[in-house]
């Protein structure tokens, strides 16, 4: 399993962070290659735990397809997605805590590889997940703290 994690202070309130992480339509403004979060017809955003969706990241001159699914959800503290493709499934998510005026915002990502060779992939590009997710927080923190 590659993990990783990170954090960041954001001088804005939890509500309006989570909200901006938890809307999948807003999404791709502060995670780098996501193109696309889309729901199942169903999809209830005030009790989304279980549902499921389609996420279309652009992962160098192509866009891939993972399905997903939201595993918690508990407004305005965690969001959490299970997301796979193939032989990757990655566990991913958001808290959030209250830091004076603002909101320190926690973000963790589990990969793990169904085969000898997608782990081998997995730990020689760890790096690069690694640097995807500290760029998301500095572009979440950016948005969120300009309203």
């Amino acid at each position: 399993m590659l993990k990783s994690r990170g954090s960041i202070a954001i001088d804005s309130n939890p509500e309006s962070v989570f909200d901006l992480i938890a809307d999948p339509n807003r999404r791709g403004e502060w995670a780098e290659g996501v193109e696309q979060m889309k729901f199942e017809p169903a999809f209830d955003p005030e009790n989304p735990i279980g549902a499921k969706f389609i996420l279309k990241i652009r992962e160098g001159r192509s866009v891939n397809e993972y399905a997903g699914e939201v595993t918690e959800f508990e407004r305005p503290r965690v969001l959490a997605l299970r997301v796979s493709r193939g032989l990757v499934t990655m566990e991913m998510g958001h808290r959030l805590t209250p830091d004076g005026s603002g909101t320190l915002v926690e973000t963790f990502g589990d990969m793990r590889f169904g085969s000898w060779y997608t782990k081998v992939l997995g730990v020689l590009f760890g790096w690069y997940a690694w640097r995807i997710a500290r760029n998301q927080l500095k572009k979440l923190k950016q948005i969120a703290e300009s309203g």
